[in-house]
């Protein structure tokens, strides 16, 4: 059997299917009112469905949100956040991460990460400013 037409068939498909795999891109920063909500861009680009991935947002040692299996896993984010967090729009893959009622302790370097496979992450990173209300 002769396979070496097939393998360049193949190799094109691999290369094509890493082309169309989405980025993930982040706007830093983002400045808020202590109370107010924020919202941490990120999205993914080409746009497209992100609801087969698992989308986890990290702060510190913290773990604010996740989206696994198509909803929100309230489960594992952490208590300091429940009720706090919502993902804009998954379905057209705005992956951003509303924030309900800032607070000073809110404020840093939040981390969006998207796995596509099993230990295939793509992340990026968004500053969180924390200012008074005047």
């Amino acid at each position: 059997i002769n396979i070496q037409p097939i393998w360049p068939l193949a190799c094109s498909k691999l290369v094509f299917l890493a082309l169309v795999e989405p980025h993930v891109n982040c706007s830093t920063p983002t400045n808020a009112k202590r109370g107010r909500d924020a919202v941490l861009l990120c999205h993914l680009e080409p746009q497209s469905d992100a609801r087969k991935y698992t989308i986890e947002w990290k702060f510190k040692n913290l773990i604010p949100h996740v989206y696994r299996s198509g909803k929100d896993d309230v489960h594992s984010a952490d208590s300091n956040y429940k009720g706090r967090t919502s993902l804009i729009n998954v379905e057209k893959g705005n992956i951003s991460l509303k924030l309900l009622n800032a607070t000073k302790a809110d404020e840093g370097n939040y981390t969006c990460y998207v796995q596509q496979l099993p230990r295939q992450f793509r992340k990026c990173n968004v500053t969180l400013n924390v200012g008074e209300l005047h």
